[in-house]
């Protein structure tokens, strides 16, 4: 089943209110790639986008409420939207305040989250205070032309200021309605940490192709957890950049970098499974399978001339 974030917002809309991309990050970093690096883009940035967990859940349960009070759900969209509802966030942060701060150190949760979670009262303000957000945003890295071929470089770069109460795994995916992703050209790093650990460690992820996006997107799937010899890593950072080209005359195209948030455990792999629901050039929504959420959509309107 398809519970889309109501978050969700069509590309169209970036396209009517973005202005042609300039390098607008007001601090000196121009291509962020250590962690403190993207941290410090982030925070200066003011085309970054920040989206807190809960906000995303509530969409979804308010989606899954919308399912059950249907008269036409299938049996599976009632099942699935009953595995949505199942998740209390109280409950959750309750659960966590009884097992203690020994148990919150060791799972490598940092110390303003921890601190959260003790003092967790039940309220929503409170819920706010020890859930996660994730700061997201996009940037175009190079453009030029060779020949016939038009082409670009974006980056997609994120960070989570606290661990998320669902760690499953996640996606982070750049999509161009004109231009087509270049194979082989796609990179990524995931940083993980915990503060059971002074050492963080680094991973080199694989960027696929994204088949149902008609060779117009590019994504990563991002395990949000890592175990280390006994210890628990958290993916709190992390970038993926890919290049595009065209050679088809066009010289303008909208580009589009989304992070999408799992709420449930799934077995399917994100990037090779996603897809448009039509074709490209109506648009650049993801189509999403049950659980997951577009948590940050971040779009620009790159010119190659």
């Amino acid at each position: 089943m398809n519970l889309k974030s109501f978050l969700s917002i069509p590309l169209a809309i970036f396209l009517l209110c973005s202005s042609i991309f300039t390098a607008a990050a007001t601090s000196d970093i121009t291509n962020p790639e250590t962690e403190a690096e993207i941290r410090a883009y982030l925070e200066s940035s003011p085309s970054a986008t920040t989206t807190n967990e809960y906000d995303i859940l509530k969409e979804q349960q308010d989606s899954a409420h919308a399912v059950l009070d249907s008269r036409t759900a299938s049996e599976q969209e009632v099942e699935d939207a009953k595995e949505i509802l199942s998740f209390d966030p109280v409950k959750h942060f309750y659960d966590l305040q009884d097992k203690g701060e020994a148990y919150l150190e060791e799972q490598g949760y940092p110390a303003d989250q921890i601190e959260a979670i003790m003092e967790f009262d039940g309220s929503e303000d409170a819920i706010y205070r020890a859930s996660a957000s994730v700061t997201a945003d996009l940037l175009i890295l190079d453009r030029g032309i060779s020949g016939s071929r038009r082409y670009f470089e974006a980056k997609y770069i994120f960070s989570w200021d606290k661990v998320p109460s669902f760690c499953w795994t996640d996606l982070i995916s750049i999509t161009s309605d004109n231009y087509y992703h270049v194979r082989g050209s796609g990179s990524s790093k995931v940083y993980y940490s915990s503060t059971a650990s002074s050492n963080n460690k680094t991973e080199t992820l694989t960027v696929d192709d994204m088949p149902n996006c008609y060779f117009h997107g590019a994504g990563v799937d991002i395990p949000m957890t890592k175990n280390y010899s006994g210890t628990i890593y958290h993916a709190l950072t992390g970038h993926m950049t890919v290049q595009f080209d065209n050679e088809n005359g066009d010289i303008q195209t909208g580009v589009l970098g989304t992070y999408v948030h799992s709420t449930i455990v799934h077995d399917y792999s994100l990037s090779a499974s996603l897809g448009f629901p039509g074709d490209a050039s109506a648009g650049l929504n993801l189509e999403l399978r049950k659980g997951m959420s577009e948590m940050n959509e971040t779009g620009e309107i790159v010119k190659v001339k």
